[in-house]
């Protein structure tokens, strides 16, 4: 098992602050995955800092003229640094078997 430091730059988008924030570390698995040459045992994060939070409010009409409301939604952009222990597959010896099954043995194991 070896252990590695992932550093990882991730932008999530949501309706309030804690759903853009969560949307953040929903993804931080699978980008951690896309980095690490490997099968992840472990993430676990060490630090979350933000480097953008942008608000976006936007007015709508139905119609043009009927309805209005205004809808807002969130953007932060956060650098997450991960622990990652992983196994590397590439480094594991298989030891290849092969085995024939004889003609009775074969018709017992269909059922």
């Amino acid at each position: 098992m070896k252990t590695e430091t992932v550093t990882t730059s991730i932008v999530g988008k949501g309706d309030t602050k804690e759903r853009a924030l969560s949307d953040v570390f929903r993804q931080v698995p699978q980008s951690v995955r896309e980095k690490v040459p490997g099968t992840c045992f472990r993430i676990q994060p060490v630090g979350v800092e933000v480097s953008k939070a942008v608000e976006f409010s936007k007015r709508e009409k139905f119609l043009g003229v009927l309805f209005a409301r205004t809808r807002i939604e969130f953007s932060i952009t956060a650098v997450v640094v991960v622990e990652v222990s992983f196994i590397d597959l590439d480094d594991v010896a298989f030891t290849l078997t092969h085995e024939a099954l004889t003609v009775p043995q074969h018709l017992l194991q269909l059922r």
